[in-house]
Parts: C-alpha cells; structure tokens; sequence
C-alpha cells in the first residue's frame, strides 16, 4: 500500500482532504487532489501510465467513491474536471 508521503506531489500539495490515505476535512473552495481530479477523465489511466505513476491510479481508484462523498464542492468540482483538459503531461527522457 502506498502513502500520501509517496506522492509525486506530496511536498507540494495543498488539498486539504487525501484520497490516498482517506484523510482530511474539506471546506468549500478548498484545494482538491490533481491526481484525483485527473482520474475523472477519459483515458485517464493511460496518461498516468504515460506520466509513470500508474501506482498513483491503482491506488486512488478504490478511495475514489469515499473521495466524492466528502463534499458537495468535492463532487462538483470533480464533475467540472471531467470535461477539462489533462494537466498531466509526460516528462521527457
């Protein structure tokens, strides 16, 4: 099992609520999880793949469900996410 101090983003996140480890409170406006927000998208394991953090997939897909239970905002926002854009993008060797 991996842990949120594993997450490529740990040092700079600011979500309050981690859906890898199902911790934290949310509060309207705040910061939800990118990792998150990206796996509502189409095609969204490849582009982790891509990136080289399947794990990072596997491991937030099963807290997904408990994830959008915590907030109405929490759900709306994942909603609105599903229609933009990827912000994942490969690094290149």
């Amino acid at each position: 099992m991996n842990t949120p101090t594993e997450c490529p983003k740990w040092e700079s996140c600011s979500a309050a609520v981690c859906p890898m480890n199902r911790t934290g409170k949310h509060l309207k406006g705040e910061t939800v999880c990118l990792y998150a927000q990206e796996m509502v998208k189409p095609w969204a394991y490849f582009r982790f793949e891509e990136c080289g953090i399947p794990w990072v997939y596997e491991t937030l897909l099963p807290n997904l469900g408990w994830l959008l239970d915590q907030s109405p905002d929490i759900h709306k926002r994942m909603l609105k996410a599903s229609t933009k854009r990827t912000r994942l993008v490969a690094k290149p060797f």
